[in-house]
């Protein structure tokens, strides 16, 4: 049984054809090719979807035509989760504050999902990892970045895209 995927726009804007020479448009492109070949599916929201159309290479572009044409695209409304909010909005920090809330839609998108998330960004990842204590909805969620050998991002959609304690935030791995 396939997963709902959030994919960041950090994975479709590196990923490159099969022409690319750069690991990492070479990784994020296997990554999308796994999504398509699995049974898994990508979650898209109104916000998900304007960034991905700023966003998109002409890689990903393909891509999202060929996970639409086999019905693997979940349209969702865009969810707002106020406890997340009132939580970011407690941090005293104006840098990690922003970059949270700048992904938020991700948070809220993989909470009423399977909450997987798959983004690049370590900087944002991390901020969430560490305020995962202050705001326990996020210690169901599992972040991946398909660039991070660590995160053995093939092998865990092959082997179904688990929600693996050690790939939560507030994990001590995360």
């Amino acid at each position: 049984m396939g997963r709902s995927l959030v994919i960041d726009t950090t994975v479709t804007r590196a990923a490159g054809d099969d022409a690319a020479t750069s690991p990492v448009s070479i990784q994020c492109r296997d990554f999308l090719k796994a999504v398509l070949a699995i049974c898994h599916k990508f979650v898209v929201t109104p916000e998900i979807q304007d960034e991905w159309r700023k966003h998109r290479s002409r890689f990903s572009s393909t891509w999202l035509t060929a996970m639409d044409a086999r019905k693997k695209v979940i349209r969702i409304a865009a969810p707002e989760i106020q406890p997340i909010r009132n939580k970011i909005n407690e941090v005293n920090e104006s840098h990690p504050k922003a970059a949270m809330t700048k992904d938020l839609h991700l948070i809220e998108a993989a909470s009423v999902t399977d909450g997987l998330i798959v983004s690049m960004d370590e900087e944002v990842r991390n901020l969430f990892n560490e305020n995962s204590q202050r705001i326990g909805q996020l210690k169901n969620l599992v972040w991946v970045n398909p660039c991070k050998p660590e995160d053995t991002a093939l092998e865990w959609l092959q082997e179904g895209a688990l929600t693996e304690k050690e790939r939560q935030f507030g994990s001590a791995e995360v």
